[in-house]
């Protein structure tokens, strides 16, 4: 199945220290969704995505179909692959889609990176902090609001964000943007993991652990 999906509007906002907003937002996408069936009866779903944030960004429908295509092939791919039957315990290489997978589900679904607070709840003898593995939103990821200034991933990696820029590489990035939700300008460039060290996190202007102040964090949605 092929979706179509557009929108466009402005989202307003005011608060008391006089700031006022007007911020644009407009987003395309095409998703194909497919399926196949093994001999054995496993069924296994996959979706492509094409997003752009107007027309003037959208790739010509030449280029969509030949996604599409390639992504047909992969699928019809999966479907011709072997099963292994025997035991592997060791690394395993990423590329691709993978790569931002577990990098999404591990460092930036909530909690993660950003900044939370935990549910106070209570406990036996009085009230007390919830949990802070998990997220409020039944992520995955882990909170790493006890691990700063220590490592968390492998010292060859450095992860930083920087919301104004636009591009990259030449293509066009559809996250950026100059204020958030609560008026705050997020710096142009956070430095967030050092060598694998956590240095900070995403925050808005609700006071979190381990954050002094509003990073412009919090995004539009």
């Amino acid at each position: 199945s092929v979706e179509l999906r557009a929108f466009h509007k402005h989202v307003f906002g005011a608060n008391s220290e006089g700031t006022r907003l007007k911020v644009p937002m407009e987003l395309i996408s095409i998703k194909a969704e497919a399926s196949v069936r093994t001999e054995d009866g496993t069924v296994f779903k996959e979706s492509f995505e094409v997003f752009a944030r107007n027309e003037a960004t959208m790739p010509d429908a030449e280029e969509i179909m030949g996604e599409v295509a390639g992504f047909a092939s992969d699928m019809q791919a999966l479907l011709d692959a072997s099963t292994i039957e025997e035991y592997y315990f060791g690394p395993v290489l990423l590329e691709g889609e993978a790569v931002f997978s577990v990098f999404e589900k591990n460092l930036i679904s909530s909690p993660g990176l950003i900044a939370h607070r935990r549910n106070v709840r209570r406990v036996a003898g009085g009230v007390g902090l919830a949990p802070i593995s998990g997220s409020a939103q039944g992520g995955s990821a882990v909170s790493f609001d006890a691990r700063l200034d220590r490592r968390i991933i492998d010292a060859k990696l450095s992860i930083s964000n920087h919301p104004g820029m636009t591009a990259y590489a030449g293509q066009p990035l559809l996250g950026h943007y100059m204020v958030d939700a609560d008026g705050v300008m997020p710096p142009q460039s956070l430095q967030l993991v050092e060598n694998g060290i956590l240095k900070g996190f995403l925050s808005s202007r609700v006071p979190m652990p381990g954050t002094n102040g509003s990073t412009g964090s919090n995004r539009f949605g």
